[in-house]
């Protein structure tokens, strides 16, 4: 059965591509299936995941109009049949034991609903590490809480979250949201999760900051609004 389903937004990355997917497929723990959501690339983006699935089985590929990187999740984890999902970017890496280390982590928490790994910056000279503390066991409201205060990265990738628990949250994948789309997706996840577990012990996915990268950007007002609007309903006072 497949423990894992690994699902890449793939969208004009055709530098870097390559070096994700070799990551993903020389994964130590191989039952997972690798979901490459081809999101109207115009590079050679698709012919690279198209190369890759003829030589590995385990990659599925789905080809979609340009929706951005939150609608190209949501394709995957339809029709993912993993027990649990995890995201990567089609720019970043894996260490090659990092799936292994967060089914273990599963194991280890085996009520968990979302595990969290640390995720390792990679600057053009340097790597850095994001976050001090080691093993942290918290609820729905205290995840929130970190998340909302910028104490555990909010980002959807180096984590395992439960399939299941994607069909009971509920958020608008469409909302125009620039780069905080992935917020409001781990906030709606996490408000349904009974327990998290943060394992900043585990070093599990590698972000690659390109100058190019969709990172951080500051909100305009009305970005903050759509933000604070969403985001209420799942946040309890």
């Amino acid at each position: 059965s497949t423990k894992l389903s690994i699902i890449i937004p793939v969208y004009n990355t055709e530098a870097l591509l390559s070096r994700c997917l070799e990551s993903l497929t020389a994964q130590t723990l191989r039952e997972v299936e690798i979901i490459c959501v081809d999101d109207g690339s115009t590079d050679s983006s698709l012919a690279i995941c198209t190369n890759f699935a003829s030589s590995d089985n385990r990659i599925k590929i789905i080809s979609q109009q340009n929706s951005g990187a939150a609608e190209a999740r949501q394709t995957g984890v339809n029709i993912a049949m993993g027990e649990w999902i995890t995201f990567v970017d089609g720019d970043d890496i894996l260490p090659p034991d990092a799936i292994s280390l967060l089914i273990a982590a599963t194991h280890e928490d085996n009520n968990a609903d979302i595990i969290a790994g640390n995720i390792t910056t990679q600057l053009p000279n340097q790597e850095i590490s994001n976050f001090s503390y080691s093993k942290i066991s918290c609820n729905s409201d205290e995840y929130i809480s970190m998340l909302l205060k910028d104490l555990a990265n909010y980002g959807p990738y180096g984590k395992l979250f439960k399939r299941e628990l994607f069909d009971k949250a509920c958020w608008d994948s469409n909302i125009p949201l620039s780069n905080y789309e992935d917020l409001l997706m781990l906030v709606s996840l996490s408000s349904v999760a009974s327990k998290i577990i943060i394992r900043n012990d585990l070093n599990v996915y590698t972000y690659v900051l390109r100058n190019d990268s969709a990172s951080k950007s500051h909100l305009s007002t009305t970005e903050c609004q759509i933000l604070f609007d969403n985001l209420s309903p799942l946040v309890n006072d």
